[in-house]
């Protein structure tokens, strides 16, 4: 992720387990099956800009991208509260309405690992976007196997 002072943000956000789901948006594109995100918005700039219209335990509503963002690839991001079973695993579940973002316009997501901590991961209709075990700022393309071997080597049980 080249926007470090935006990735800080939202595991800095992350990490304080708010209760309700909140969300932004981010420029970015994917390059030799690898996410590049250029810019992620403040997630309370993305509130009050109208972006984030509606927010609960488990969803968001969201408008329009702000002009900043429109006519540039990207996705949005989003965040979920900490659940109570598989030490937080189970927060990467991703409806078929999240996934269903064309080819290569990817989506982020953003929740706690219990014993691990906040996580960051892409995903889009095709493929999920994993951390690398180096650099949690680069996220690699990955199958649902890959993903789910990787979350399961980040629990504690």
């Amino acid at each position: 992720m080249e926007d470090a002072t935006g990735f800080n943000q939202i595991i800095e956000r992350t990490s304080r387990e708010e209760r309700l789901e909140w969300g932004t948006y981010f420029t970015g594109r994917i390059k030799d099956k690898t996410l590049v995100i250029d810019m992620i918005a403040d997630s309370k700039k993305a509130e009050t800009s109208g972006f984030i219209l509606k927010r609960s335990a488990t969803s968001i509503q969201r408008g329009r991208r702000p002009d900043e963002a429109q006519g540039k690839p990207g996705g949005t991001l989003h965040y979920h509260p900490p659940s109570l079973f598989y030490n937080g695993a189970d927060n990467f579940s991703i409806n078929l309405a999240d996934r269903a973002a064309v080819q290569f316009n990817v989506h982020l997501l953003s929740f706690n690992l219990r014993g691990h901590g906040p996580i960051i991961v892409g995903y889009n209709s095709f493929f999920d976007f994993i951390p690398t075990r180096t650099d949690p700022h680069v996220l690699v393309r990955a199958s649902f196997k890959e993903t789910l071997s990787y979350l399961d080597a980040l629990r504690t049980y």
